[in-house]
């Protein structure tokens, strides 16, 4: 994760020094869940969902979307 975020952050001082506009507004959306073990905190499962999200969407919808993508990765659980 640390190099993931060096490299965004390197890309993001290129662009300012190269006068490049990057792209700061995104279209999909992931949303991650993970079952972890509170004593050894490893992961024992990992579940995640897709979806295309807007700023004009009302609250209350985005609160539906959400807890609808939470219930169908929880469909997946437990793990066979």
């Amino acid at each position: 994760m640390k190099s993931l975020l060096l490299a965004a952050a390197t890309l993001a001082a290129c662009a300012a020094l190269s006068g490049m506009e990057i792209q700061t507004e995104y279209d999909e959306g992931t949303l991650i869940l993970d079952i972890v073990d509170a004593e050894s905190r490893t992961l024992i499962w990992r579940g995640s969902a897709r979806a295309e999200v807007s700023a004009a969407v009302a609250p209350e919808t985005r609160e539906a979307r959400v807890r609808e993508a939470v219930r169908r990765i929880f469909e997946q659980f437990p793990p066979k």
